[in-house]
């Protein structure tokens, strides 16, 4: 499904029609936050370690991290707030969706390097 707003161009994948309605619900704001933001995290692949810190509050803050981990190709494809407790091991997440955007297209995992380091 394509959009677009006043000043930005969207795109929602999905791999089924409930999950694109799903997505579609907790974009519009029709969902109680932390029951959109869980939902939301559960549809963009996010560990579920990674989503209840973030409802709880207990996300890691970037700052607390070593530099090296910021600047890693794991941290900067995973596109979620890390737990405080479990971070290394979502971390692998990272690692996976960046293997994979590498192996179908390095000229976009160096594009995307460049621009989130």
């Amino acid at each position: 499904e394509q959009g677009s707003d006043s000043q930005y161009q969207w795109l929602n994948i999905a791999l089924n029609r409930d999950d694109l309605n799903n997505l579609k619900r907790v974009l519009a704001g029709r969902l109680p936050e932390n029951e959109a933001d869980k939902l939301h995290g559960l549809l963009s692949g996010f560990p579920e370690t990674a989503i209840a810190a973030y409802i709880s509050g207990d996300s890691i803050d970037p700052n607390d991290l070593p530099k090296e981990i910021i600047s890693s190709p794991e941290y900067i494809f995973g596109a979620f707030r890390y737990s405080r407790q479990h971070w290394q091991d979502e971390l692998k997440t990272g690692q996976i969706w960046a293997e994979a955007i590498k192996a179908e297209s390095a000229q976009l995992y160096e594009e995307y390097l460049k621009i989130f380091s």
